[in-house]
């Protein structure tokens, strides 16, 4: 396939998969009206409409949905053997399109996306951050970013790092002028906890061997930077990645609860869709990101 119908391709790939023409612009960072010429031409090469178009969304015709099934198919191979070839060159290159939560964008990432960028001229990043639930391979992403165990058996998940989980509220809050001895006294006060929570159980132990379930949540967020705002502005307490109120503990903002028991810890995973091979720029950032997350 010339990489003139290659492009071509990976438009239609990206429409078809979002929906939607500015969506796949903004993934594939193109115009919107580039797109649509995109798909004209391959329209007209083709002799079919691949689309059925209305004011809101675009749904694929039968020959679209079968167009859609077999260049997939051979879009995926095309890249395997792009990335092949940079393998043998053992230089990574190319777009990595990285998917993290929310929380990652106040400074996490910065470190090792900068020395990616530094180290490797040829490679770019496309990154997307969000709370919600992502399917990588729908959403066209190489890399993502997971927090705790993963459910989805079409991934393959890689342990980065393991960082602790803290209790905390506002200065302003009563209990941080009287702190709790035991997390029952936890209960008379706003519990908030990330939505993604509501599933799981949030167990405190003590090093007596006491166990403790907090379940009481009365406000759950989608965002762990909203959640952690909501805490600061004094809305309530929660349950919060110690690394990312580091900076607010020490400047007395925020105040860390029930320091003699022990909160879970969190796991964060680089997860990338189940095949046989993985494209070095994948490898490489994988590989970054596991040492900068290990010396934090």
């Amino acid at each position: 396939m010339n990489q003139r119908l290659l492009k071509a391709v990976r438009v239609f790939n990206q429409t078809a998969c979002t929906g939607s023409m500015s969506q796949a612009a903004r993934e594939l960072n193109m115009t919107v009206s580039a797109v649509s010429q995109q798909l004209q031409k391959l329209e007209e090469e083709i002799g079919l409409s691949l689309f059925v178009r209305n004011t809101r969304s675009m749904s694929l015709t039968e020959a679209g949905e079968l167009y859609y099934q077999t260049t997939r198919k051979i879009a995926d191979e095309a890249e395997l053997m792009q990335s092949k070839l940079a393998m043998l060159k053992q230089q990574p290159q190319g777009v990595i399109k990285l998917v993290a939560p929310a929380g990652f964008g106040g400074g996490l990432l910065s470190g090792p996306l900068k020395q990616l960028m530094s180290e490797f001229p040829d490679m770019g990043v496309h990154l997307t951050l969000t709370d919600e639930p992502c399917n990588l391979v729908r959403q066209g992403a190489d890399l993502g970013l997971c927090i705790g165990p993963l459910s989805d058996s079409q991934m393959v998940a890689r342990q980065l790092a393991e960082w602790q989980m803290c209790l905390c509220v506002s200065r302003q809050h009563p209990l941080a002028d009287s702190p709790p001895k035991h997390p029952s006294q936890l209960h008379a006060q706003d519990y908030i906890s990330h939505i993604r929570e509501q599933n799981t159980i949030s167990q405190l132990s003590h090093p007596g061997g006491e166990l403790f379930e907090l379940k009481q949540r009365r406000l759950m967020v989608n965002n762990m930077q909203s959640l952690i705002q909501m805490i600061k502005d004094n809305v309530g307490f929660g349950l919060v990645p110690k690394i990312e109120v580091e900076q607010a503990l020490a400047d007395g903002e925020l105040v860390e609860l029930l320091t003699d028991w022990t909160v879970p810890n969190y796991t964060v995973h680089a997860v990338t869709p189940q095949r046989d091979f993985i494209p070095a720029k994948t490898q490489t950032a994988i590989k970054l990101l596991k040492a900068h997350f290990n010396a934090i």
